[in-house]
């Protein structure tokens, strides 16, 4: 950095950036700091000092980045930098004082000796209280001439009007005296008031009208105004007109009772009168008595009212109703929505389709069952019990027989009954295969097997059965079975 090169770039500057001698005089304070120089520590510093604003900022940066290089080192020595130290303090004595616009604005002016003397400052003190005395005595002139312009003007008296009408009433003070009633009478009866009378007058000089009576006090409900209830109260009295007034006194309860009469008109002030009242229980002579000795006697009856009854229960009967409705609603929501199915026998229809032929039932006879079916039959066939056909089943009876006698059920062929011709005289269908096969059949489960004649080795069951029974077959084909046919009965 040449030491001479900061004195052109400053007058580059000059047209927008105003550079005055206290600016050159802080350059070479800032430049006599220690340090090594660079450009960008000069350029910083030159920032600081010099620029104002944001437009003034953007204008020395581009001058500066175009006037010195980016990559600079520091190369100004300790003798370097007093030149130029020197340069801008040359440049700061040649530049006339009204040339730098701060200096302009505030000039360096030469202390005065004497401003700093005693009597200087006493005079000035002396000044700047009788200032502020003359100020205060002209605020205070200020408020007194507001307050006096702002007071209205004083206006002459108008004429005295004539007086208004008003009303007077005697006695002030009205009292009834001593009255004996009877609490048991009714309010209506003529002996259970007394009257007393008041004047009220209209002295003048117009006319004035009563609007109406207003008792009150503490024993206003003992005294009635007026004294009729159907007497007219609005009146209008012209001057020197006088009206009646009645008052009625009725008490209920012992004791004195006073009351205040206010007389309701139209031109105040209204009078008022004051009502006093002493009432006392009056004794009325009861009839003669007759007393029994050892006999219950009634002397009064009272009648007190009965206490209110206590309504908090209807709330809980309320919600029991609710509650007794809804479990009915809900029972009845179970019976027709979720009722449990029952058991129903399936219904013959005489009239229906024939899926097929009750001819064509049977066939030629069955060839000697296998040991798998057997198995079958046997398992198929240990539920029912007796020979002979029931509608119900007995299933306690079952399973106790069952429990009691475990086992297949035995087989056999019943004997016809007397008289009946049997189906096979030569006795081949007892000793046939299919007799033979069933047989072997029961041997293999350990269970007993006997032929139609042989005595029953168990004992019989009681109970509802259920039993099964193979058709014969003859030579011309199937046939139904007529009484006393052979066949097989299972018991279990």
């Amino acid at each position: 950095m040449h030491p001479f090169l900061l004195g052109p770039f400053l007058d580059t500057l000059r047209d927008d950036i105003p550079i005055g001698v206290r600016d050159y005089q802080r350059m070479a304070v800032m430049l006599a700091g220690e340090g090594p120089w660079t450009v960008a520590r000069l350029g910083d510093t030159l920032l600081a000092l010099l620029v104002k604003n944001r437009d003034q900022q953007n204008k020395f940066l581009r001058r500066f980045e175009a006037f010195f290089p980016a990559g600079a080192e520091a190369v100004l020595t300790e003798e370097e930098i007093a030149r130029v130290i020197a340069n801008i303090e040359k440049r700061a004595q040649a530049r006339p004082q009204t040339a730098d616009s701060l200096d302009a604005a505030h000039p360096h002016r030469p202390e005065d000796p004497s401003s700093s003397s005693p009597a200087r400052r006493a005079r000035r003190k002396f000044w700047r209280i009788g200032a502020g005395v003359s100020l205060l005595l002209l605020a205070v002139a200020a408020v007194l001439g507001f307050f006096y312009l702002s007071s209205p003007p004083e206006t002459p008296s108008s004429p005295t009007e004539p007086p208004s009408p008003t009303l007077t009433i005697e006695p002030i003070r009205l009292d009834f005296g001593q009255f004996a009633f009877d609490p048991e009478m009714p309010l209506d009866a003529p002996d259970r008031t007394r009257a007393g009378e008041l004047r009220v007058t209209n002295p003048g000089p117009g006319p004035v009208t009563i609007r109406g009576l207003a008792l009150t006090g503490p024993d206003a409900g003992a005294f009635q105004a007026p004294a009729s209830p159907g007497e007219m109260i609005e009146t209008t009295l012209i001057a020197g007109q006088q009206q009646a007034l009645f008052v009625a006194y009725r008490p209920t309860l012992e004791g004195t009772h006073t009351a205040n009469l206010d007389i309701q008109c139209d031109s105040p002030p209204c009078p008022r009168a004051i009502l006093v009242g002493r009432g006392e229980y009056r004794l009325i002579d009861a009839p003669a008595t007759r007393l029994y000795p050892g006999m219950p006697y009634v002397d009064r009856i009272e009648y007190y009212p009965l206490p209110a009854p206590d309504r908090t229960w209807l709330l809980y009967a309320a919600l029991a109703v609710l509650f007794l409705l809804a479990s009915i609603g809900y029972g009845v929501h179970l019976y027709r929505y979720r009722k449990i199915p029952e058991d129903r026998p399936a219904a013959f229809d005489p009239e229906g389709p024939r899926r097929f032929s009750l001819a064509s039932i049977g066939g030629r006879p069955a060839p000697i069952l296998s040991g798998a079916l057997l198995d079958h039959l046997a398992d198929s066939m240990g539920y029912f019990q007796s020979g002979r056909p029931g509608r119900k089943l007995d299933v306690a009876a079952s399973v106790a027989a069952a429990v009691k006698d475990p086992g297949p059920p035995p087989a056999g062929l019943p004997t016809p009954p007397p008289g009946a011709r049997p189906l096979d005289p030569g006795g081949h269908l007892r000793r046939g295969p299919c007799l033979e096969s069933h047989r072997h059949g029961a041997r293999r489960r350990h269970g007993p097997a006997r032929r139609a004649g042989d005595p029953w080795p168990l004992p019989a069951r009681p109970g509802a059965v259920l039993s099964g029974r193979w058709h014969l077959h003859g030579p011309g084909g199937p046939r139904r079975p007529a009484p006393g046919d052979a066949g097989v009965g299972v018991r279990g």
